[in-house]
């Protein structure tokens, strides 16, 4: 069947697919989210549960406060010791989690939390200021969440397959923030002795360098019992003001809350049961159990062909190779040369499809001939480096601490075969309910569905309802042999089937089909199965519109399981020699843009402070000042004018400036006036960088 075909078919099945599930980069030194492109990638981490719960209201102090988070996180990390400098935080952590409870009062930035931990149930509940909490039951893995606004409990099941809180993400988090500190010199930690509430305490000071702002953190710690007892967090400017403090207090009590009503939620708050059922459970655990045992030391050619969506013809073809080595990993990205292709798409894809071949080493030997390397990526088992090629440039990004614990791929084996995003609910779905339909019966498959009502957004968009469904093969490692992703417009299960009318069109989210199948299998010499042909097919139409974009691809996997890894393929020196700066000549009109607008920035008499800064950027964007924007945030001299024509003035709340994890670039977070007033916390943020400017002035590089 061709792809315009099966478009139709699902479009007349009321199939469906909201949009695709995007991963969020950034934890970053300070827990800053990112709701950008970039998808979380890992065979081990960073499931969605763990993305839930950085985000999770309860859980997200400011930024500020996110060293003092990690004082509560720390108990759940059991990989041995931190050793930094003459600190073991590892022997620290072990003592806390053999006291029967432990209670922590966190404030910082405007934030404020109490949490309750008891270790040896691992059981944790959380609680704002503002009357929100939650509660994790890890042994019987349930979630009860409280919102005040709505005076409702929800009850789910969690940790989601993928991943534990416990056992991947949560416990690589006190690593995250203690890394902070581990490349200062030898001065940077200090240890004295002193009192802390009557009791004789060991203080650990800690000072770095970070995001252009000075970081001091306290850490009094029982001295006979070797427990944490007060943390302290303070950043400075250049100028030496301190811009942010966070503290957090720590005590370790016989007896703690059972449930969340025993921290003042009140009982009569409505239930919303979205427990999983057993049957569901189980499958999700064996689903997760596949997953992490997905091949791990591997070389793989992942082959991908883009169709033209009218006719159906090839439109573009590359190839990623994929050396991973347990935790290290690196990608190699090819494209076929221009110069080789002097014909249509098609003819020439049938001539190189012979000399491919179609074994893994006939494909890895004419990739690594013939193609032309355009992009690597690289995790050593610390840190990820990114190199690209323009203009027949090599350019180097720095090395970025993974606080991952891995390489954000987009080709690894266990998300081809058993993304965690196939398992996830969408926003506002309910739990997965098993069901059957003719693809399921017909192909001896797993199906679970959920499904979401339409939702209106903090910005105000019109998000729209939302059926998930996926097919898992019991009989092949319950890979994920089907996916089907779809919002809809006038989908049967919405309540309110007038609702769109109440909106512009132009707020109105585009509605989306999307379908992933696998066509293909293989085995590895252990019997592990894996996906070998991957199918690829969507379709996006705007509200109003009789039709829209279809568009199709391919992906084919050549797998060898028993490499010979070439020599320094993971090292990174190895990536040294590609580094370069693009001479003048090659630069585009994009840069010029950029450069000419860093001089404006250079040249005017006074300059604005960061804050102040991006409050000028949205007070000339609502008044549609183009010239400003693009001096203000360089990279936004391109952007599409008519776009920005349609957008309805906002008025915004904004906080003060935080530090990022990039030396030179600070943060300043911001939030809708109405969406503050509602929620307490600012949702956006605003990432600004002074590298660039000669006079070390910050300037606009990112936001939302």
């Amino acid at each position: 069947m061709k792809p315009a075909e099966r478009i139709e078919k699902l479009i007349k099945e009321r199939r469906y697919k909201a949009s695709a599930e995007t991963y969020y980069k950034a934890l970053g030194s300070f827990l800053q989210t990112v709701d950008e492109h970039i998808k979380q990638k890992s065979a081990q981490t960073r499931p969605e549960i763990w993305r839930k719960i950085v985000n999770s209201r309860i859980t997200k102090l400011a930024a500020a406060a996110v060293i003092i988070i990690a004082g509560i996180l720390v108990i759940y990390q059991t990989n041995g010791s931190i050793d930094i400098a003459n600190v073991s935080f590892g022997q620290i952590t072990e003592n806390m989690k053999k006291m029967p409870w432990m209670h922590a009062v966190i404030e910082g930035a405007g934030e404020s939390m109490e949490c309750w931990a008891c270790f040896e149930r691992k059981f944790v509940i959380n609680k704002r200021s503002n009357g929100e909490a939650i509660h994790h039951d890890f042994l019987k893995m349930i979630v009860h969440e409280y919102d005040p606004d709505a005076n409702t409990v929800t009850v789910s099941s969690g940790p989601l397959p993928g991943g534990n809180m416990l056992g991947n993400s949560a416990m690589d988090f006190p690593k995250m923030i203690l890394k902070l500190f581990e490349d200062a010199n030898d001065n940077a930690i200090q240890e004295t002795t002193g009192k802390y509430k009557e009791k004789d305490a060991k203080i650990f000071k800690m000072s770095t360098f970070l995001g252009g702002m000075d970081m001091k953190v306290e850490m009094f710690v029982d001295a006979e019992k070797d427990i944490l007892l007060f943390l302290n967090q303070k950043a400075f400017d250049k100028t030496g003001k301190l811009v942010m403090e966070a503290t957090g207090h720590f005590d370790y009590p016989e007896k703690g809350p059972e449930s969340i009503y025993d921290v003042g939620v009140p009982k009569s708050a409505k239930i919303i049961d979205n427990l999983l059922s057993k049957e569901v459970s189980e499958i999700l655990e064996l689903y997760r159990s596949h997953r992490e045992s997905a091949p791990s030391i591997y070389i793989a050619v992942v082959q991908e062909t883009r169709f033209h969506p009218k006719d159906n013809t090839p439109t573009w073809h590359g190839v990623s190779i994929v050396y991973k080595n347990g935790i290290k990993q690196r990608v190699n990205g090819f494209r076929i040369p221009t110069s080789q292709r002097n014909m249509g798409w098609s003819e020439y894809l049938i001539i190189i499809g012979w000399e491919m071949g179609n074994t893994f080493d006939s494909q890895l030997l004419w990739w690594e001939k013939n193609g032309l390397l355009s992009s690597i990526q690289l995790y050593d088992g610390k840190y990820q480096y990114d190199a690209n090629k323009r203009n027949d440039k090599w350019i180097r990004q720095p090395k970025q601490y993974s606080y991952g614990g891995d390489l954000r791929a987009d080709n690894d084996l266990a998300d081809l075969g058993w993304g965690v995003h196939f398992i996830s609910p969408y926003q506002g779905c309910g739990p997965f309910t098993i069901i059957e339909d003719n693809y399921s019966l017909e192909n001896g498959l797993i199906c679970m569905e959920t499904k979401a009502q339409g939702w209106i957004s903090d910005k105000g968009w019109a998000v729209l309802p939302t059926r998930i469904v996926t097919y898992l093969n019991p009989q092949r490692d319950y890979i994920c042999q089907r996916y089907e992703n779809h919002a809809v417009f006038d989908a049967p299960w919405q309540k309110d089937k007038s609702w769109l009318e109440k909106f512009n069109k132009d707020k109105i989210s585009t509605e989306l089909i999307e379908v992933r199948e696998v066509t293909k299998f293989a085995q590895t010499v252990d019997g592990k199965w894996y996906p070998t042909v991957i199918e690829h097919h969507s379709q996006f139409r705007k509200y109003g519109e009789s039709s829209g974009d279809t568009n199709a691809r391919t992906e084919k996997i050549y797998l060898e399981t028993n490499p010979q890894f070439p020599e320094d393929i993971f090292d990174p020196e190895a990536l040294a020699a590609l580094e370069s700066d693009y001479p003048e000549t090659d630069k585009s009109p994009y840069d010029e843009a950029f450069r000419e607008a860093i001089s404006i920035v250079d040249s005017r008499e006074n300059w604005p402070e960061p804050r102040e800064l991006v409050i000028s950027y949205w007070q000339h964007r609502n008044a549609k000042n183009y010239g400003e924007m693009a001096i203000l945030w360089p990279s936004s001299a391109p952007w599409n004018r008519q776009v920005i024509e349609k957008e309805e003035p906002v008025k915004y709340v904004f906080g003060e400036v935080q530090p990022w994890e990039i030396e030179g670039h600070v943060i300043v977070p911001y939030a809708s006036k109405s969406y503050y007033n509602k929620h307490g916390k600012y949702s956006l943020k605003m990432v600004l960088s002074n590298k660039k400017s000669a006079k070390g002035r910050y300037y606009i590089v990112s936001g939302n």
